[in-house]
């Protein structure tokens, strides 16, 4: 395994630079990593100046074979250009890790999946919370039975700050994605995995301040799930309650805590606790795919389950974005678009127009539900 340590990766932002920034605590300081992007080669060496890996390779786009000395591919890029990137990833018969989300459409999803397994290839949802240590207890250090549901109800409350700390450094929420698109990739699995399920039933949607934050209710057998989002909130919480019988264990995964048991098991030499929940993610990808068998904490099944159930989620989102169309007969009247939504925002607000409480992904999530209600009218 160690002498695997050169990687494909196919994008240069910011989950690039934390990603690349990993690999050699579980690879070793000598990794070599090939970057792929559009990106000007000079500012993507500034932004990987801190990383302690050698940048072997900027290239202007995606090359029609990927092949160098390494079978594996990270995808971090775009969730846009996600598709492009695994296929090529496929092509080269390179086995892939992918940042979530994998992608917006489960059409896709089965697409590229089919293709990487006539290859034998190792498809690799991002996973990270799998690996940190109280998820990782819960959901692999006891066996279980298969179909049996151990919980009535599974509680998740995932806030984000504007500006928060994640598993590795400082970073922000992805202004692109609606805050389920952001967040369920992770939530989902670890909950279908807690009870055993293949299937799950979208049960209500709300959505609150704007976009901003949701509460989604699932169902499955005989378990409830219930999910709170929210972005801006007053500090960065990640928590997960377990209800059976009346009564309820709280866990808090908000820390960058790696498990130590998944280490000392699966690790052929020795490494100090500082490797956190991406760094023995990468481990496990590049672990599974020497040996070419489906990793236990593979979730792949879950991310294609998660992606089933985004077109109901978000046609009820966007019916309840839509809300905010009392302006629309102002835009058949000429009105500026920009100044319908700030009358809008400040309405439907609990607070005056503030250019710090209105940020963009809310003024960009009104002018779209907007417009689309626009286009439609017309």
């Amino acid at each position: 395994l160690m002498a695997h340590k050169s990687f494909w990766l196919l994008g240069s932002g910011r989950w690039a630079n934390i990603i690349a920034a990993q690999l050699p605590l579980a690879f070793g300081e000598n990794t070599i990593i090939n970057v792929v992007t559009s990106r000007d080669p000079k500012d993507v060496m500034e932004d990987f100046s801190n990383s302690s890996v050698r940048l072997d390779t900027i290239t202007g786009d995606v090359p029609k074979n990927l092949k160098i000395d390494t079978n594996f591919a990270i995808v971090c890029g775009s969730t846009k250009s996600n598709t492009q990137s695994v296929s090529k990833s496929i092509l080269s018969g390179l086995n892939f890790y992918v940042e979530k989300p994998f992608s917006l459409n489960v059409t896709d999803l089965h697409s590229l999946v089919h293709n990487a397994n006539s290859l034998n290839l190792n498809t690799y949802p991002s996973n990270v919370f799998y690996f940190q240590n109280n998820i990782y207890n819960l959901l692999f250090a006891h066996e279980k039975k298969s179909g049996r549901c151990l919980y009535d109800y599974i509680k998740f409350t995932w806030t984000d700050k504007c500006e928060l700390d994640m598993f590795v450094g400082s970073s922000k929420y992805n202004p692109a994605l609606t805050v389920f698109e952001d967040v369920l990739p992770h939530l989902l699995p670890i909950a279908c995995k807690l009870i055993d399920v293949a299937s799950l039933d979208l049960c209500s949607v709300n959505v609150d301040r704007m976009g901003q934050a949701m509460q989604l209710n699932f169902r499955a057998k005989n378990c409830e799930i219930e999910i709170n989002i929210e972005r801006n909130g007053e500090k960065r919480r990640r928590l997960l309650d377990l209800t059976k019988n009346g009564k309820t264990l709280n866990y808090d995964f908000s820390s960058r805590d790696g498990s130590l048991d998944y280490i000392k098991k699966y690790m052929p030499y020795n490494k100090s606790s500082y490797l956190g929940p991406l760094s023995l993610s990468l481990f496990d990808f590049v672990r599974s795919s020497n040996a070419k068998k489906i990793s236990p904490f593979n979730n792949l099944k879950y991310t294609n389950l998660t992606l089933e159930l985004f077109p109901k989620i978000n046609e009820q989102y966007m019916r309840k974005i839509k809300k905010l169309s009392l302006g629309l007969d102002r835009l058949d009247a000429g009105a500026v678009l920009d100044s319908v939504v700030n009358e809008i925002t400040a309405r439907l607000s609990d607070k005056a127009i503030d250019c710090d409480y209105i940020d963009r992904i809310t003024m960009h999530e009104v002018k779209q539900a907007l417009c689309a209600n626009y286009k439609t009218k017309h």
